[in-house]
């Protein structure tokens, strides 16, 4: 599919050699399929090429300082009225960082690999700010 890289270029070859694979004009619904085939090929989503895509790096940015955390206290130590009690924590945490792509603000995690889920930018840097 290399060769293929313009799409009017693909188009063109499908409204050529496609009627004679249907079967030429011994096909009556032969105009109908090959319309259908075009129609898909246009409205497929399209993939840039490796060398298109955006570059991104990492942005590292500090998570917020502190967060409300709330544990179930064991059933057999309390219960209210038949439901469970749940102690509040507050956690502080000073240097914690995580990273996002620089392109699309999209928090990036260790699935990500080598680009960004959501935009498709390459990520070249993997290294703190």
């Amino acid at each position: 599919m290399e060769q293929f890289t313009n799409t009017e270029e693909l188009l063109r070859r499908i409204r050529e050699n496609v009627p004679e694979i249907l079967g030429g004009e011994s096909n009556p619904d032969m105009e109908d399929e090959v319309e259908q085939i075009m129609c898909v090929v246009e409205n497929a989503p399209r993939v840039a090429p490796e060398g298109v895509r955006p570059v991104a790096h990492i942005a590292w940015r500090k998570r917020p300082k502190q967060f409300v955390v709330y544990d179930p206290v064991p059933t057999n130590e309390c219960l209210y009225d038949g439901k469970p009690v749940y102690t509040r924590r507050v956690l502080k945490l000073e240097e914690y960082t995580v990273p996002f792509c620089s392109n699309c603000d999209h928090r990036l995690d260790d699935c990500a690999g080598s680009f960004c889920p959501v935009c498709g930018s390459i990520i070249e840097e993997r290294r703190r700010t």
